[in-house]
């Protein structure tokens, strides 16, 4: 059907047309400059942080944040992961943040907390449980902002953790 010669020449036209291919694919990568070949001033750009919309106060551990309910059923002897206050610096918002280890599963956590909110005056405004997650949502009234709890279980270290929050917008 075709000669000898044009057989090479449509293997050598379908070469060239793979090459073209895989080099418009790449998109011509491998020919980026070099960090010393970039002019200074957009190096200087490049590595300016992005500014902190939030002032965060660590507490000492095991301190609560202030506008957490004093009453909490925390779990005796649990390791404190953090307690924080993060305030927006345009004042719009304000957590008070609580997490902590926990030797008990999610569910036992979930139970803990939504029998916490019923048997204190918090109304319940959201709830949710799936595998390794839970959280509950609520308010109460005469308290400040909205109370969240999170209890989660990291897939790799095994390690559940709970987490309160109350969160105040302004």
């Amino acid at each position: 059907m075709f000669s000898e010669n044009q057989k090479k020449f449509l293997y050598v036209i379908l070469a060239l047309l793979l090459s073209l291919s895989a080099f418009l694919f790449l998109g011509g990568k491998g020919k980026e400059p070099k960090p010393e070949q970039i002019p200074e001033q957009v190096l200087e750009q490049q590595a300016q942080p992005t500014p902190s919309k939030v002032d965060i106060t660590y507490l000492e551990p095991g301190k609560l944040a202030p506008e957490l309910p004093k009453d909490l059923p925390l779990e005796e002897g649990a390791p404190p992961q953090r307690s924080e206050i993060l305030k927006a610096k345009d004042g719009s918002e304000v957590q008070n943040v609580y997490r902590y280890f926990s030797k008990k599963t999610v569910e036992e956590n979930f139970q803990i907390y939504e029998k916490y909110f019923k048997a204190t005056g918090w109304t319940i405004k959201a709830s949710s449980t799936i595998e390794n997650l839970a959280t509950l949502a609520g308010e109460k009234a005469g308290q400040k902002g909205i109370f969240l709890v999170s209890i989660s279980k990291n897939s790799i270290t095994n390690d559940v953790s709970v987490e309160l929050n109350v969160v105040i917008r302004n």
